[in-house]
């Protein structure tokens, strides 16, 4: 009875209920971005789940080259990692 109560009343108060199976997080290998564009370079990581971090964000991101990436091409991360670049 307290199980069917807690099953029912968790989701409304947004607590989610806890899995018995381990959470798989899926890994990816980081593409090279170096001589791209900052704005080839996001769409290259964003279709593999990455994300781009720029120390300006006020940068033109068409012309603006990519001249060295952290951490370097073809290492395993996991999705939704943050590649740092240096332009």
């Amino acid at each position: 009875m307290l199980q069917r109560y807690f099953g029912e009343v968790l989701p409304y108060l947004e607590i989610a209920k806890q899995q018995s199976e381990e959470t798989v997080i899926e890994e990816v290998i980081v593409p090279k971005i170096t001589g791209l564009s900052i704005a080839s370079a996001k769409s290259a990581v964003k279709e593999l789940g990455l994300e781009i971090e720029l120390e300006n964000q006020n940068v033109d991101a068409e012309s603006t080259i990519v001249q060295e990436q952290i951490p370097r091409d073809g290492v395993s991360v996991h999705k939704g990692s943050k590649i740092i670049i240096h332009y």
